[in-house]
Parts: structure tokens; sequence; C-alpha cells
């Protein structure tokens, strides 16, 4: 029986399908405190995507997740609220510290970038908050689906 509102899933198919590690942390420590759903999708989208990037250091962009026509849906029904949306999410997966936002100094122009909250994370948003590290264009390709 399906309910009004609500899409059926498929299934996941057979044979092999690529898996994404989810810190055992998120199952005891964060998910029991996370109490916005906008928050949650966020934060597993940021776990997914930043495991699908090659390299060291591994960021994400606001804009990367406002691209992301799947993601915009499941944030708000209507267009007109997914960067609002979008926006208090972040706000809230960050100041929980699961998301680290990170500017270069001095750059008011550049986007901010949002590393995950591990040790490769935090010194990564720390070498870009010091100018030791900057990001080149064309050095985070977009992850295939």
């Amino acid at each position: 029986m399906k309910r009004p509102g609500l899409s059926s899933f498929s299934g996941f198919p057979a044979g092999r399908v690529r898996l994404t590690p989810v810190p055992a942390p998120f199952f005891t420590d964060l998910l029991p405190e996370v109490d916005d759903l906008n928050e949650l999708k966020v934060i597993l989208y940021a776990i997914w995507y930043l495991d699908r990037l090659d390299g060291a250091i591994r960021f994400l962009r606001r804009s990367e997740l406002r691209n992301d026509r799947r993601l915009a849906a499941g944030l708000a029904q209507r267009p007109e609220d997914v960067d609002q949306a979008l926006d208090d999410a972040l706000e809230r997966a960050c100041i929980r510290r699961v998301l680290i936002k990170a500017t270069p100094p001095g750059s008011a122009t550049q986007e901010s970038l949002y590393f995950l909250n591990s040790p490769r994370g935090r010194a990564a948003a720390n070498a870009l908050e010091k100018g030791a590290w900057r990001t080149e264009e064309g050095d985070h390709p977009e992850i295939s689906l």
C-alpha cells in the first residue's frame, strides 16, 4: 500500500554495490542527538560525497550540495525554500561540529569549504584558514554518481 506523498523505492540492485563507510560514532554519539531531518540529510550526504573524492584533502562547497537536485528536492518542497533549508542544515551541522566551515584568509569572494570533523579535516581547515594551503581551480573534480 502506498501512502500519499511517499515515493516508492525499487530496492537495492543485485550484485556488488558500492558502500559508503560511516564512522561508528555517528550511530553511537551523533544520531541520537540530531533532531532535524535536513541536518541529518546534509550530514549523510557529506559523508557520502567526501568518501567519493580522491586525495588527502577532501572538502565540499555549499554550491556542490545546492547543485545536487535530488538533495535539494529532499530539503524543501518548494524550490524557493531550498537555499534557506540548506543554509539552516549546514549551520546546524557546523554548530554540532560534525562539519567544519573554513574560509581562506582575505578572501571575500571565495566560497567557504566544509570539512568532516576528523583529524584530517581539522588539519585541512586549519591550514586553509592560516593560509598554509589553498584550493586551486579544477583541483576538486565533480564526483560521478
